[in-house]
């Protein structure tokens, strides 16, 4: 699985297989040295506090509010999304925000978001669904009152009634079996201080599309078999199985990232998703080829380089159009 210069290769010698009769093997591996590349450049980030249109509102209201937008929040722009939302939910005076949601139309979805650039993205029914879901639940089982939630949940994120195992209740997080949206919401929770946990320690990393696109380019998590290169460039469907694995591999290395650069799963999770969506382009190609000016990466994490990536130093996919070529699966899910 080497070529002579000592780098991984994706193509396997080996005869071909049917995807489906290696789905019982380890698909992927992880690079620790690549891994350590990576947090040699990002250890020195610290992130400044940031005012946010929701800030000042009452802790529970921005709990609810976090609730329904991260419910919602899948395969479309986290800001466009984030600020619509803020923008058609949000008041002064939001007692009455779980009552709100619980009687949400797809038709105020589609209307709030009809300037996407995607049309097809917007799925307002699905998304009016998902948040309609969260306050109804919180009206049944909390009074509305959301933090009744971290209270019954004694401020800690695990154990049978921690607050991840309470978020089941709600549609949008029950369905992932690696529960990517309840470790963003908690992660958001903590890195804007809406929230608190006893627990901290115990943040795990929340792994979506962009993340995987970055791992896969830089090295830092590999497909072991030729077959499975071949899914991640798009040229065959994605088993579930072969997603759940990357998802897997791709949150160990992230933590191993997180453990040499000395920083925190949150932050480094909120570092790689910013790269993965701003520089390492799926649609398009990625930024250290264009060398481009970067116009929306957060400017914290814009002070760790001077370059077009931070990463070029160790990238494989900087000089390999193989490398280049691995992306996320295809795989829609309102999870994924």
């Amino acid at each position: 699985m080497s070529t002579s210069s000592g780098i991984p290769s994706i193509i396997s010698e080996s005869p071909t297989r049917r995807i489906d009769e290696l789905l019982n093997r380890p698909l992927f591996r992880v690079d620790s040295l690549a891994c350590m590349g990576a947090a040699q450049v990002i250890r020195h980030y610290r992130a400044r506090s940031e005012n946010t249109p929701w800030g000042h509102l009452p802790s529970s209201i921005q709990l609810t509010f976090k609730l329904a937008f991260i419910a919602a929040c899948h395969q479309i722009n986290w800001d466009y999304l984030q600020s619509r939302l803020a923008e058609n939910l949000l008041c002064d005076d939001c007692k009455q925000l779980p009552q709100r949601l619980a009687k949400l139309h797809a038709s105020d979805v589609q209307t709030w978001l009809s300037d996407y650039h995607k049309p097809l993205r917007i799925r307002a029914k699905e998304r009016a669904q998902l948040m309609r879901d969260v306050g109804q639940k919180l009206l049944a089982h909390y009074g509305g009152d959301s933090s009744n939630l971290l209270r019954e949940a004694d401020y800690r994120l695990e154990g049978p009634s921690g607050f991840l195992s309470k978020l089941d209740i709600f549609e949008a997080y029950k369905e992932d079996p690696l529960r990517k949206k309840s470790h963003v919401l908690v992660q958001d929770l903590t890195r804007e201080e809406i929230a608190r946990f006893h627990d901290e320690d115990k943040i795990e990393p929340a792994i979506d599309y962009h993340i995987m696109r970055l791992y896969l380019r830089s090295g830092r998590v590999a497909p072991l078999f030729s077959e499975v290169g071949e899914v991640l460039k798009g040229r065959s469907r994605p088993r579930p199985r072969l997603v759940k694995l990357l998802r897997k591999a791709v949150g160990e290395a992230l933590g191993l990232t997180a453990f040499y650069a000395g920083l925190n799963v949150s932050a480094t999770n909120y570092i790689e998703w910013q790269i993965g969506r701003s520089i390492c382009l799926g649609e398009a190609p990625p930024n250290c080829l264009q060398q481009r000016p970067l116009t929306n990466l957060d400017p914290d994490i814009r002070t760790l380089f001077h370059s077009s990536c931070p990463y070029i130093g160790f990238c494989l996919a900087y000089t390999d159009d193989k490398w280049r070529a691995l992306k996320e699966p295809d795989f829609v899910k309102s999870f994924y």
